[in-house]
C-alpha cells in the first residue's frame, strides 16, 4: 500500500514551525526543496551535458552528499552574505542541519512511496533435517567418568 504525501498537512507543519520561529526546521525545508530541484531539473539527463559524472548525484549515496554539500554551502554563503566570520560553530550548524534535512528528505521519500534502494531479504526459516540417519550422525555424546 503507498501513502502519499498530504500537502496541506505539509504547508501546515511549514506554517506552524514559521510561526514559532523554528528557523532550524525551515532549514532543513530549505535545503530539502533545493535538493529535490537540483535532482530534477539540474541534474536531468538532457541538462547534464557532457557532465554525465554529476549523475552520481541523483542516486542515493549522492543525494546525501548533495543534501550535506547545499547545507554546508548555505550555511558558509549566508556568513559570507552577512559579512560574518566563518566558524567552527557555524559549520557544525550546517551539518547539523544537514542531517535534520537527510531525515526529511528521506522521509518524504518514503511516505511517497518510494521504496528502499536495498531491498530487506526475508528472513531465513530454521529447518528441521528429514533424514533421521544424518540426524543420528550429528548426536554425541557425553560421559560423566572422569580418568584415573
Amino acid at each position: 500500500m503507498e501513502a502519499s504525501v498530504d500537502p496541506n498537512q505539509l504547508a501546515l507543519t511549514f506554517l506552524q514551525h514559521a510561526t514559532s520561529g523554528n528557523w532550524r526546521a525551515l532549514a532543513a525545508f530549505g535545503v530539502v526543496a533545493a535538493v529535490f530541484a537540483i535532482r530534477t531539473w539540474v541534474l536531468a539527463p538532457g541538462a547534464l551535458g557532457r557532465y554525465k559524472a554529476l549523475a552520481w548525484f541523483k542516486s542515493d549515496k549522492g543525494g546525501v552528499a548533495l543534501n550535506f554539500l547545499v547545507s554546508a554551502l548555505g550555511g558558509v554563503g549566508n556568513a559570507l552574505a552577512a559579512h560574518s566570520a566563518i566558524t567552527k560553530e557555524l559549520v557544525l550548524t550546517s551539518m547539523v542541519n544537514a542531517c535534520i534535512a537527510a531525515g526529511a528528505f528521506v522521509s518524504l521519500k518514503r511516505l511517497a512511496g518510494r521504496p528502499a534502494a536495498i531491498p530487506v531479504a526475508p528472513a531465513a526459516q530454521p529447518t528441521a533435517p528429514t533424514d533421521p540417519a544424518a540426524d543420528a550422525a550429528i548426536t554425541t555424546t557425553t560421559s560423566t567418568d572422569v580418568p584415573k
